[in-house]
């Protein structure tokens, strides 16, 4: 049987994990977990950015922390909510938006 201090502790982590998941997911996403609309879950980002390139090629993509990754998608599901996965593309190309010449490019690259 647990002591006290573990059964604590785990009812700590728990508290602890959603309140992680609810403060990263409107500050990293814009989106909260209880607002409408889909959320999005990288498994990977493609690095576009250049910043990277001294640590690893361009090829090898950037993963996400396993434990924040699963500690999210289980706080999502148990909300009962959805999300998709896929890999993203970060850039530092500011209001890339309205640059249709690199638009084209990200789309050739799918």
């Amino acid at each position: 049987m647990p002591s006290s201090a573990s059964a604590k502790t785990g009812s700590t982590r728990l508290a602890t994990r959603r309140q992680i998941v609810e403060n990263w997911l409107p500050r990293y996403t814009g989106v909260g977990l209880d607002e409408l609309g889909d959320h999005i879950l990288p498994i990977a980002a493609i690095r576009g950015d250049g910043t990277s390139n001294d640590y690893f090629p361009p090829e090898v993509p950037a993963l996400p922390a396993f434990a924040l990754q699963k500690a999210i998608s289980t706080t999502i599901r148990e909300a009962e909510r959805d999300y998709w996965t896929g890999t993203v593309y970060t850039t530092n190309r500011r209001v890339w938006e309205h640059d249709e010449e690199f638009k084209a490019h990200l789309f050739r690259r799918t």
